[in-house]
């Protein structure tokens, strides 16, 4: 198990690396302050999971998770102590995998850790998902449709897979929420959150596509994919 840590507090720092050494013994955990000096072991290392502070020194937060994305597939969370649903909102638009506000406990987070890295091992093994004329491969975190080619991320390819796999039927919010967080729901505003992914998903898929590959909401109910 391989983890980054970017956070600039070193007490913080030490206190999350305790947490993963006691959760995985014999985990290679890498540390640094500094948002340049994150994105550069990140080009250079594969690492299993990256856990995100906000507040770096050098460089914002948001910026290093926008520029980390192209670099590595690894899950990140976000860990920060800015608090507000706009912030936490803002962190999965960028492209997080979670988001946990400070103070938070060992297992806590441990726990958060578990689900997102269960997420990307059950994506390792998921085939290929075609209907009709789209192609989703999770391996690769492509959505393919004729010549266009999008990339999505693990969360958005877990929604897309579920949605593609049942076309033209409601996929409840209890359903996409089991099959991102596990069955223990352990994200406060999942519904929010759901929200957030599907949004970013549409704007990816772009208003050229949008009438190909519709993603319509059913108030307080779910999604229905047509194809």
């Amino acid at each position: 198990m391989d983890i980054l840590v970017i956070e600039d507090d070193s007490d913080v720092a030490e206190f999350i690396s305790i947490a993963f050494e006691m959760a995985w013994p014999g985990a290679n955990i890498r540390q640094t302050h500094l948002g340049k000096n994150a994105l550069e072991l990140a080009g250079k290392e594969n690492y299993n999971l990256i856990i995100l502070d906000l507040n770096l020194p050098d460089i914002e937060g948001y910026e290093v998770l926008h520029c980390i994305r192209p670099l590595t597939s690894a899950p990140v969370i976000i860990a920060s102590v800015r608090s507000s649903e706009a912030e936490i909102v803002k962190g999965l638009e960028y492209g997080a995998d979670d988001y946990i506000v400070k103070p938070f406990g060992q297992l806590e987070l441990v726990a958060r850790a578990r689900a997102v890295l269960r997420r990307s091992q059950e994506l390792n093994i998921y085939a290929p998902v075609i209907r009709g004329p789209i192609r989703l491969e999770p391996g690769k975190g492509e959505l393919i449709y004729g010549t266009k080619k999008i990339h999505v991320t693990r969360t958005e390819s877990l929604i897309l897979s579920l949605l593609l796999q049942n076309p033209g039927q409601l996929v409840t919010y209890s359903q996409l929420e089991e099959i991102i967080w596990g069955e223990h729901g352990i994200c406060p505003n999942s519904s929010d959150a759901i929200r957030v992914y599907v949004s970013r998903l549409r704007a990816k898929i772009g208003k050229d596509y949008q009438n190909k590959i519709n993603i319509r909401a059913h108030a307080g109910a779910g999604y229905i994919l047509t194809v």
